[in-house]
């Protein structure tokens, strides 16, 4: 039996619909025994729907400890087939360096070298032939820039989820938050947090139905108050 790695995928933007690719994943994540970040020990089998929350949730990652090699291609063949972003990662093992991988449709395919934290690594031999071979700074960086992936970071960055909230009464609790991971589109209630519905209608969204709406970073703890002040700033104070 060949070596086992330890491998992870994490999905940043799924397109709409693709139910077919949600079983296609159950059954795959099922048949190589792959589990959540959070949920290594998981015991029972994959389901579609299971698979599409746990896409939809922000930073979920889908790991195994160990792994054949090919494990992450089978898994990565079928997010690229239906156009999902993903990056994944081999880890290091032994003397030897481990692979990073990151996939955008308009983009393909990047792999590179990469240690533990997925950082792609660049030799210090490779680095200095760049650094001999160009002929500005500016050609320097570039050619660092396709090296390192960084048009598969920008286009996943771009594709990386957008939160707006609605506040609702000055000093309230915000009422409920919608967000955008690609083209999907999901919103939450405050006070119901784990009850959330995929589909939103992006026109909906964006309109923004008043200037109550804001864009923030990251969907707040509950009990987080986002209002205006009498001068008309936005605040947000955590409980």
């Amino acid at each position: 039996m060949g070596d086992s790695f330890a491998q992870s995928i994490q999905v940043h933007a799924a397109p709409k619909g693709h139910r077919r690719a949600y079983r296609q994943l159950a059954d795959k994540l099922n048949e190589l025994s792959w589990a959540r970040d959070w949920d290594s020990f998981r015991s029972d089998l994959w389901t579609a729907l299971e698979v599409a929350e746990a896409i939809g949730s922000e930073n979920t990652t889908f790991t195994v400890d160990e792994g054949r090699f090919d494990e992450l291609e089978q898994i990565g063949n079928i997010l690229s087939e239906h156009g999902f972003i993903w990056t994944g990662q081999i880890d290091p093992k032994y003397e030897y360096l481990g692979d990073y991988f990151a996939f955008v449709p308009e983009l393909g395919l990047f792999t590179a070298e990469c240690d533990a934290d997925g950082n792609v690594v660049i030799s210090s031999h490779t680095l200095r032939q760049l650094i001999d071979e160009a002929e500005s700074l500016d050609e320097l960086r570039e050619t660092v820039d396709k090296r390192t992936g960084k048009a598969w970071d920008d286009a996943i960055a771009r594709a990386t989820v957008k939160y707006w909230a609605y506040p609702g009464e000055k000093r309230q609790p915000a009422e409920c938050w919608a967000w955008q991971s690609g083209d999907r589109w999901m919103a939450v209630l405050h006070g119901e947090h784990d009850t959330w519905w995929d589909g939103a209608a992006p026109e909906d969204i964006e309109a923004r139905p008043d200037d109550w709406w804001r864009l923030i970073t990251a969907v707040p703890d509950r009990g987080t108050l986002l209002y205006r002040n009498a001068d008309g700033e936005e605040v947000t104070e955590t409980p």
